[in-house]
């Protein structure tokens, strides 16, 4: 006979209703959830997850919607979420709409069948409402970063431009002067607020901005090996760079290696996304860290609040701190000439 939510009761003396509230993620007692924990593993008890369901009229499944799996990004924002998903006793599945619109559209009518309780969403660039098939059924949206102008979803978003001038700024403090930037991809927010951060920066110390080291980026390997290959060709070149996402990075460093530049001494380099590459190259690259664990715990907060029916300041928009790992790719630059 399977062990029931009773045999739990029962072992820890404690109500079932104490177990039950437990069980479906209420407070309890900090002693009485230690308790509660040791009989359920001692047990072997199984949450029924269908009965559960049926009681409350949810699935537990969350909807992921991303672009691809490919990509280190990619990876860590499916960590972060099971991880929060094994937190709250629930499942996850993952839609990869490989930019495609329609496919996203498909996959979102595919959520909405499945009944899932709530769908996060790294967003598509376009001002097509892919996501109508899930507001319409009130099922709870959060958008990650960018909505591209869709209404009715709350957002969770990195300080972006916060992060931006951070980092550059710590290459102003080395002594540099001429700093570059591969930028991302027009119209995004996070492409427009990184650009902000570094243009504000180099505002405030009173620098000069050079139009030639303003490089269009695309957030792929592609664009940051050739931004690299640009810069490289001009007469007067940078002492520094600011690469504005983790795909633009690895091209930028395979570049970097082609042209036998050297960092820190040649050309000090400075990352947004800390990401394995920032580690294992020679030189490690200092680089914002973005806080993924707190930004799917925030996506599910939001999640939770709209299925427990509190819409207050719906819808919302969290913004959150990102860190600046420092590391040794950024020079002193009296070290070195002009």
């Amino acid at each position: 006979m399977p062990v029931t939510i009773k045999d739990v009761a029962k072992d820890t003396k404690l109500a079932v209703s104490t177990i039950s509230k437990y069980m479906n993620g209420g407070n309890v007692r900090p002693e009485n959830k230690v308790v509660i924990e040791e009989a359920v593993k001692r047990l072997g008890y199984r949450p029924n997850h269908l009965a559960r369901g049926l009681r409350n009229s949810r699935s537990y499944i969350i909807g992921l919607l991303i672009p691809s799996l490919i990509g280190a990004h990619s990876g860590k924002m499916v960590a972060a979420l099971e991880a929060q998903m094994r937190k709250t006793d629930c499942f996850l599945t993952i839609c990869c709409y490989q930019d495609s619109v329609e496919l996203a559209k498909e996959y979102v009518d595919f959520l909405v069948e499945k009944g899932v309780d709530g769908i996060i969403v790294s967003p598509i660039q376009t001002k097509e409402n892919y996501l109508k098939s899930a507001n319409d059924a009130r099922i709870p949206v959060v958008i990650l970063e960018d909505t591209y102008g869709i209404e009715n979803c709350d957002v969770v978003q990195v300080d972006c431009a916060s992060a931006s001038y951070e980092l550059v700024e710590c290459l102003i403090k080395k002594g540099h002067k001429h700093i570059a930037i591969i930028k991302g991809i027009e119209g995004m927010t996070t492409s427009r607020e990184r650009l902000n951060g570094y243009l504000r920066v180099m505002e405030d110390y009173e620098l000069p901005i050079n139009q030639e080291y303003l490089i269009s980026g695309a957030y792929d390997y592609q664009s940051g090996y050739e931004g690299v290959q640009k810069l490289w060709r001009l007469e007067k070149k940078p002492t520094a760079l600011f690469i504005t996402n983790y795909h633009m990075s690895v091209g930028a460093m395979v570049a970097v290696r082609h042209l036998n530049i050297h960092i820190p001494e040649d050309l000090s380099i400075v990352a947004f996304d800390d990401m394995e590459l920032s580690t294992i190259t020679n030189c490690r690259i200092t680089a914002v860290r973005q806080p993924m664990d707190e930004i799917m715990e925030q996506a599910c907060e939001f999640i939770e609040r709209r299925l427990n029916g509190d819409f207050r300041s719906y819808p919302d928009k969290k913004r959150i701190k990102a860190q600046i790992i420092y590391r040794t790719s950024v020079a002193q630059k009296e070290d070195f000439d002009e």
